[in-house]
């Protein structure tokens, strides 16, 4: 993780609550829609990340696809963590309001939260975030953690009033830069709103 920078910072982490090998069948995706300030450097932001579990419910054995927790086998029970230097205003799961864990870690707030996935489903979690970036630009860094699947990643950078913006990595359309990648490594977004 990087050392706090006055930008701003994504990072989703899965960790295994059932204790099995069901972590293989698991796809992540995520979605970040940012809403900034060029002159204020104010940022509002909705993180969407969806867990998709492709595990069959039956073929494979208790230790790949069972849990310790009581839960019909194939389902995948994960502890989410996301990370952001933004403070919460909202979290959903599923569409619905749900509380989530909140608490600080490597100077980034951490929000967290138990899911059970189904086999064949998936699971929505949102979180809606406030705060300012420092500095003439909007930095994004998304820090990696090591898994069998890369993430999918879509990143949309909105700026405020209508300002016309840059990037070397977005596509670009007037006042908002559209970036898609992967997280088979760690990535940094970069976008400007030149005078």
């Amino acid at each position: 993780m990087p050392i706090p920078d006055g930008g701003d910072l994504v990072t989703l982490t899965t960790a295994n609550a059932g204790g099995s090998k069901i972590d293989l069948f698991l796809r992540r995706s995520e979605q970040y829609d940012v809403r900034w300030d060029p002159e204020t450097g104010r940022v509002e932001s909705t993180l969407k990340v969806t867990l998709e579990n492709t595990a069959p419910a039956s073929g494979l054995p208790d230790y790949v696809i069972g849990n310790v927790v009581g839960l019909p086998r194939g389902t995948n029970r994960s502890f989410v963590s996301l990370y952001s230097p933004f403070e919460l205003a909202a979290s959903r799961v599923g569409g619905q309001p749900v509380p989530v864990q909140s608490e600080m870690e490597l100077g980034y707030h951490v929000y967290s939260t138990f899911v059970d996935i189904p086999p064949g489903g998936s699971v929505e979690i949102e979180l809606d975030l406030t705060g300012s970036v420092q500095g003439r630009d909007y930095r994004l860094d998304m820090p990696v953690q090591p898994f069998t699947n890369a993430d999918a990643v879509v990143v949309t950078v909105q700026a405020a009033g209508g300002r016309d913006v840059m990037s070397r990595k977005a596509d670009v359309d007037g006042d908002t830069a559209t970036w898609l990648t992967t997280l088979d490594r760690e990535r940094v977004l970069t976008v400007a709103a030149p005078d």
